[in-house]
């Protein structure tokens, strides 16, 4: 059994990156302020991964040993940076990334709130209507 802790969402710098980079699985779907807002709870801290952090670091510190794995590790940093860096030097990507972090985290709204919202949604959406609002693993409606 394993959990994945994967993050859509990480920083206003690498959620420029990921705009620029696209989603790689629906290319009909904007990455904007909306698919920021709609990923970027950051509600619920979740530390129970934290009991493996000697084995990762014992795994971490093999890899790392290996030739050439520490360099190409800070090569990709360097790059994320840099790409970072590049994308906000734009206008329009500047006043994005002003947006991101202006937006700061999003709140899952209550449950009494997201039924009056879904009462507002139209019939016949299909399957549009059980994507959305998004609701966190953690909030207690689910």
């Amino acid at each position: 059994m394993a959990e994945i802790n994967h993050y859509t969402v990480k920083s206003p710098k690498a959620f420029v990156v990921k705009r620029a980079r696209g989603l790689p699985n629906r290319t009909d779907r904007a990455v904007d302020l909306g698919h920021w807002l709609e990923r970027n709870f950051n509600t619920v801290e979740d530390r129970s991964i934290a009991a493996m952090a000697p084995a990762t670091a014992a795994v971490r510190a093999r890899l790392t040993a290996l030739p050439g794995l520490a360099a190409l590790q800070e090569a990709t940093l360097d790059w994320h940076r840099a790409e970072a860096a590049r994308q906000i030097a734009t206008p329009e990507r500047h006043a994005f990334y002003s947006q991101l972090v202006l937006a700061g985290g999003s709140r899952a709204l209550p449950p009494d709130r997201a039924a009056a919202m879904y009462a507002l949604y139209p019939r016949g959406a299909g399957e549009a209507l059980s994507r959305w609002p998004p609701v966190p693993r953690s909030c207690p409606s689910r």
